[in-house]
């Protein structure tokens, strides 16, 4: 195989730069350009199971994106009705609708993991046995690596503070204001879909008929791009990726999501133009 022929989410693939021989009975040889990964052995059905070495980041953002690609295509499935003074889902649509809000679901909840995976490793990659001074809550104080990457640092914290102080780089609040703003937005829609409350699905509604909701969290979900947030993680993660990830890792992840969107769009294109069709 070619390094391209493999999986995009490994950890890595590399080629050996001279000949490898054979270490002895039952192993080969390699020949130089060999390509080489890094393997994990793990027990499985009472034997010895080797395998290349995912890629945390990678595989939680195809979770993301694939998940967000799915619900596109729910809600493209979903069917309308005149129903007073505006539309409703045809009953029969209501499984595509709700296909639409679980892999929306998906999408936010792995778009967000993908970013702490990415704190979590830049951590511990720049900070494997010292401290920092940070300043986190009340006032300063050393922290270890294995502090900092636990849960009860914020994201929030974690990328505006610590990985800013660990990549000596402006956070990205301060260089891009309205990414951020949307990458909280994510986190809140994150954190009301972790932690979900009465509130968030039946707010307090009025007696008045003409009362919309604007504020459970499928109000929300309806009126939400499912593609907004792996394209603002990507956005997130090229500009942390400074002597953490290579640029092919990114150029990787950026490849998946224009290809699967472009793809996705290709199949949208052809539907509408049947859709337009004449008809006998």
């Amino acid at each position: 195989m070619k390094i391209e022929d493999y999986d995009w989410r490994m950890h890595g693939v590399t080629t050996i730069t001279k000949d490898l021989p054979a270490e002895g009975p039952g192993t080969f040889f390699h020949p130089a350009g060999t390509p080489v990964w890094p393997g994990i052995a793990v027990e499985w059905d009472s034997q010895r199971l080797v395998f290349g070495r995912p890629s945390a980041l990678k595989v939680a953002y195809d979770i993301a994106l694939t998940a967000s690609i799915e619900s596109i295509d729910a809600m493209d499935q979903i069917q309308l009705m005149p129903h007073g003074n505006g539309v409703m889902v045809q009953t029969k649509c209501f499984s595509n609708l709700y296909n639409y809000f679980e892999k929306y679901m998906i999408t936010i909840v792995f778009s967000l993991l993908t970013l702490e995976i990415l704190c979590n490793f830049t951590i511990g990659k720049k900070l494997p046995s010292n401290t920092i001074l940070l300043n986190l809550e009340k006032k300063p104080r050393h922290y270890t690596a294995e502090e900092l990457q636990k849960a009860n640092v914020s994201l929030l914290k974690k990328m505006t503070i610590v990985l800013p102080t660990i990549l000596k780089i402006p956070s990205i609040e301060e260089s891009n204001p309205q990414l951020w703003k949307k990458v909280k937005n994510l986190i809140i829609m994150r954190n009301k879909i972790t932690h979900m409350t009465p509130f968030d699905v039946f707010p307090d509604i009025s007696p008045d008929k003409t009362f919309l909701d604007k504020e459970s969290v499928f109000a929300e979900i309806i009126n939400s791009n499912p593609s907004d947030a792996p394209r603002y993680i990507l956005e997130v993660i090229d500009y942390h990726k400074k002597d953490v990830l290579s640029e092919k890792w990114v150029e990787q992840m950026r490849e998946q999501y224009l290809t699967r969107y472009s793809h996705l769009l290709e199949i949208h294109d052809k539907k509408n133009e049947t859709d337009r069709s004449p008809r006998n």
